[in-house]
C-alpha cells in the first residue's frame, strides 16, 4: 500500500481500515474468552478488576491495620501477618506493601503457603515492593503450585518487576491458558529492566500477533520502551508484519511505530508516514511524529513535509509532537526557520503547537516575531505569555527589555508573574540595557511582599544577588517571610527560608534556625531542609514533631463517602468523572475529597502536559507544579496498575504527596508500586485526550457511591 501525499488529512483513513482488514484474514484481531485478574486498561471506559472489597470502611480491625500503615510502624503490621482473621492477613500484607517494611520479607514469604488464597496474593504483591533477597525464587516455587488466578496473576506479575533469571525462566515455562496477560506483562517487565532468558523475546513476538487485542498491547510494549533496537533487531521482519496486519484504531500500532523509528530503517519511512496519517489513535500518530524526530529522519525527503502537514491535525498532542519534532537536530535550515516563523504568525488558537518553535526563531531568525507573538498572547492565554518569554530569555534586545518590564508591571497577577520570572533572568540585561536599576529593584520587591506565589518567589531568588542585596533587599526578605507566614502563605514562606540560608548572614541563618521551631509543620520542614542543603546541618526528625503523620484518616468521614465516591472535573474541554477507590487509598482519596468540597482545585490550570503520558494539575498553591497545599501525605502504594486512564498521586519522592494529580493517556508500568493509584476515568475518556497545558479545572466536586 504506498502512501500518496497531499490528500486532504486521514480522508483515505477508511479505505485503509478495509484493506487491512482484508489482509489480516479471519481471526487476526477476535476477542479471548478468558479474562486475566490484573487489570488491562487500554479499551475506553473500562473499570479494572481490583481487590475484592474487604469491608475496610466498616471494620475497626482493618482500620486499625490502616492506621498503622499511616504511621509507617512495620514491626506492628508484621504481627499481624500472624492474626487468625485472613481478611486481617491479607490488608496486613498490602500495608506492608505499601510501607516497604524490609524486615517483613520472611514472613511474607510464608504467607505464600496460606490456606487463604487472598493473602497468598496480598503476600505476593508486598514481596514485590521489596528486594527480593532469593531472586524470587520462592514465589516461582508458589506459583508452580498455585491455582488461583489471582494470585497466580500477582506472582508472575512480582516475578516479572523483581526476580532474576531463573524465577523469569519458570514464568516463561508456564501453560497458562487464559492468564497470557499476565505472563505476557511479566515477561515485558523482566525483559525491560535487562532480564532476558532464552525464549522470552521470540514469546513476546508472537503475541503481537495474538487474538486478544490487550495482550498484543502487553507484547508490543517491549517493542516501544526498549531503548536498545539491538536486542530484538533479528525480528524486525516480524515486527513489521505484526504491524501491517493491525487495523487503524490498533494501540498496540503505537509501540511497535515507535519502535520502527528507532530502528531507523530507510524501509519504514512510507510505513510511518502512512501511520502518521491513517493512524485512528491519535496516540499512534504522537508516537510516529516523535520517532520522526530523531537523525537521520529529519533528513529524508518527504518527513519535514510531513511533520509540517500533521500539525493541523485534528488533535494537538499530534500537532505538538511534529512541532517538537521538527525542532530536533543541530542545525534547523533557513527555509526550514522560515515555515517556523509562519506558522507562529498564524491563528493564535494554536498557540501550544506554535510554542515549540519560538526559540529558534527567536534565537536564529527574527526575535521580533517571537516578541509579537507574545504580546498577542496577553490577550490569549498567560502560560502562552510565560513561553514566549522563556523563548526570549538572554536576548539583549530593547524590545525585549522593554516587553519584560511592561509585562512585570502587569495588572493580571499570572502575566505580571510570568513578566517577573523573565525579569528575574533578564534584569541584568535590562538594567544595562535602560539603567533602571531603582524601577527593577522596586518591581522585585513589590513582587515579594504582594505578589503571586510564582512571581514573589522568581523576584526573590534575583533578590539574594549582591547588586540588590547592596540596595537593601534582605530587610526586604525577611520582612517579606514574616508577612507572607502572618498570610498562611507557606510556599513563598519556605522558598524564603531556602534562601536565606543560602545567604548564609547571622541574622539570616537566626531566622531559618528560629524557624525550625515554630508551630506550623510545613515552616519546620523547609527550615530544617534550607539548614541541610545550605549549611550542611542535619536536624532530627524527632527535634522536628515529624515523626507524627501529618494527616491521619477519618474513617467516619471516610464512611460518609461509601465504597465507589466520584470526584467530577468540570474543565475548559468537558465532564471527567473519576471513579475512587478508598479500599485501595484510604488517605488519598479522604484528602482529595477534603479538598474538593471547600473548592480549593476550582480553576486550577492542568500544569503539564505530555502527549500519550499523562496529564497532571492539582497544584491548588501556585498553578505551576512547584505548589501544593502546605502538608504531605503518606504514600498509599496498592495493588491497582497505571493503564490508560488511572488516576495517581503526584509525587517528589514517598509520603510527599499532597494535592496534585495525574491521569495517565497509556500504559506506565514504570509508575507500578511507586506512585499512589486512587481511582480511574469512569467516563470521559475523550474529554481528557483534548486537555492540553493550561486548560483548567473549572470545578471539582465529590459525589458520595452508593452505601454511603
Amino acid at each position: 500500500m504506498s502512501l500518496i501525499l497531499g490528500v486532504t488529512w486521514r480522508r483515505s483513513r477508511l479505505a485503509y481500515v478495509l484493506l487491512v482488514a482484508l489482509s489480516v484474514g479471519t481471526g487476526a484481531v477476535g476477542g479471548c474468552d478468558g479474562k486475566d485478574p490484573i487489570p488491562s486498561f487500554s479499551a475506553p471506559g473500562r473499570a479494572p478488576e481490583l481487590r475484592p472489597p474487604d469491608g475496610l470502611l466498616h471494620s475497626s480491625a482493618l482500620q486499625a491495620v490502616v492506621d498503622l500503615q499511616v504511621w509507617r510502624d512495620g514491626p506492628a503490621l508484621q504481627e499481624r501477618l500472624g492474626d487468625p482473621d485472613p481478611v486481617v492477613r491479607a490488608r496486613a500484607a498490602l500495608a506492608l506493601g505499601s510501607v516497604q517494611w524490609p524486615g517483613a520479607q520472611a514472613a511474607l514469604v510464608e504467607l505464600l503457603d496460606d490456606p487463604e488464597a487472598s493473602v497468598r496474593r496480598d503476600a505476593a504483591f508486598a514481596l514485590g515492593q521489596l528486594e527480593l533477597a532469593d531472586g524470587g525464587q520462592a514465589l516461582a516455587l508458589a506459583l508452580a503450585r498455585e491455582e488461583d488466578a489471582q494470585a497466580r496473576a500477582w506472582m508472575m506479575e512480582v516475578i516479572g518487576r523483581a526476580g532474576d533469571e531463573s524465577a523469569v525462566t519458570s514464568v516463561l515455562a508456564l501453560e497458562v491458558g487464559h492468564e497470557e496477560m499476565a505472563q505476557t506483562r511479566a515477561l515485558t517487565r523482566a525483559f525491560l529492566r535487562g532480564v532476558r532468558p532464552d525464549g522470552a523475546l521470540a514469546a513476546l513476538v508472537e503475541r503481537l500477533t495474538h487474538p486478544d487485542p490487550e495482550v498484543r498491547e502487553a507484547a508490543a510494549l517491549l517493542f516501544g520502551q526498549v531503548s536498545d533496537t539491538g536486542v530484538w533487531a533479528e525480528h524486525a521482519e516480524d515486527v513489521r508484519r505484526a504491524l501491517d496486519g493491525f487495523p487503524a484504531h490498533e494501540p498496540a500500532a503505537m509501540h511497535l511505530t515507535l519502535a520502527l523509528a528507532r530502528l531507523g530503517e530507510r524501509d519504514d519511512l512510507e510505513r510511518l508516514l502512512r501511520w502518521l496519517e491513517e493512524g485512528e489513535d491519535w496516540r499512534i500518530r504522537v508516537n510516529v511524529a516523535r520517532g520522526l524526530g530523531a537523525l537521520p529522519w529529519l533528513e529524508r525527503e518527504g518527513v519535514r513535509t510531513a511533520l509540517f502537514g500533521a500539525l493541523d491535525d485534528d488533535s494537538e498532542h499530534v500537532a505538538i509532537a511534529a512541532a517538537r519534532a521538527l525542532t530536533q537536530g543541530v542545525w534547523v535550515p533557513p527555509h526550514v526557520l522560515a515555515q517556523m516563523e509562519a506558522r507562529i504568525r498564524g491563528r493564535s488558537e494554536r498557540w501550544r503547537v506554535q510554542a515549540p518553535f519560538l526559540w529558534q526563531v527567536a534565537n536564529f531568525h527574527d526575535a521580533g516575531v517571537v516578541v509579537d507573538w507574545t504580546r498577542r498572547m496577553v490577550e490569549v492565554h498567560p502560560t502562552a505569555v510565560g513561553w514566549g518569554l522563556s523563548a526570549l530569555s538572554g536576548i539583549p534586545e530593547s524590545g525585549i527589555t522593554e516587553l519584560i518590564m511592561d509585562l512585570a508591571r502587569h495588572s493580571d497577577p499570572e502575566i505580571r508573574a510570568a513578566g517577573v520570572a523573565a525579569l528575574s533572568r533578564n534584569w541584568l540585561f535590562v538594567v544595562d540595557a535602560e539603567g533602571r536599576d531603582d524601577r527593577v529593584y522596586q518591581i522585585l520587591v513589590s513582587e515579594i511582599r504582594d505578589g503571586s506565589q510564582r512571581g514573589a518567589v522568581h523576584a526573590a531568588q534575583s533578590l539574594i544577588h549582591p547588586f540588590f542585596l547592596e540596595q537593601g533587599a534582605l530587610a526586604e526578605l525577611h520582612a517579606a517571610f514574616h508577612g507572607r507566614v502572618e498570610q498562611g502563605d507557606l510556599h513563598v514562606a519556605g522558598a524564603l527560608l531556602d534562601l536565606l540560608a543560602h545567604v548564609g548572614d547571622p541574622a539570616s541563618l537566626t531566622l531559618v534556625e528560629e524557624a525550625t521551631r515554630t508551630g506550623d509543620a510545613a515552616i519546620r520542614r523547609a527550615a530544617a531542609r534550607a539548614l541541610e542543603e545550605h549549611r550542611g546541618r542535619v536536624v532530627p526528625l524527632k527535634e522536628l514533631g515529624l515523626l507524627e503523620p501529618e494527616r491521619t484518616v477519618d474513617w467516619g468521614f471516610l464512611a460518609s463517602l461509601g465504597p465507589a465516591p466520584r470526584l467530577i472535573l468540570e474543565t475548559e474541554k468537558g465532564r471527567i468523572v473519576l471513579r475512587l477507590v478508598p479500599d485501595q487509598a484510604p488517605l488519598t482519596v479522604q484528602v482529595l475529597a477534603e479538598q474538593a468540597m471547600p473548592g480549593l482545585h476550582d480553576g486550577v490550570p492542568f500544569h503539564r502536559v505530555e502527549p500519550n503520558f499523562m496529564v497532571q494539575g492539582g497544584d491548588v498553591a501556585v498553578g505551576d507544579g512547584t505548589g501544593g497545599p502546605g502538608y504531605a501525605i503518606r504514600s498509599e502504594l496498592n495493588q491497582l496498575l497505571f493503564w490508560r486512564g488511572v488516576v495517581g498521586m503526584a509525587s517528589a519522592g514517598k509520603d510527599t504527596e499532597g494535592s496534585q494529580f495525574f491521569i495517565t493517556h497509556s500504559t506506565q508500568l514504570h509508575l507500578d508500586g511507586r506512585m499512589t493509584p486512587f481511582g480511574w476515568v469512569e467516563s470521559g475518556l475523550e474529554t481528557l485526550d483534548r486537555i492540553y497545558e493550561g486548560d483548567r479545572v473549572l470545578r471539582m466536586t465529590l459525589e458520595p457511591g452508593e452505601g454511603s
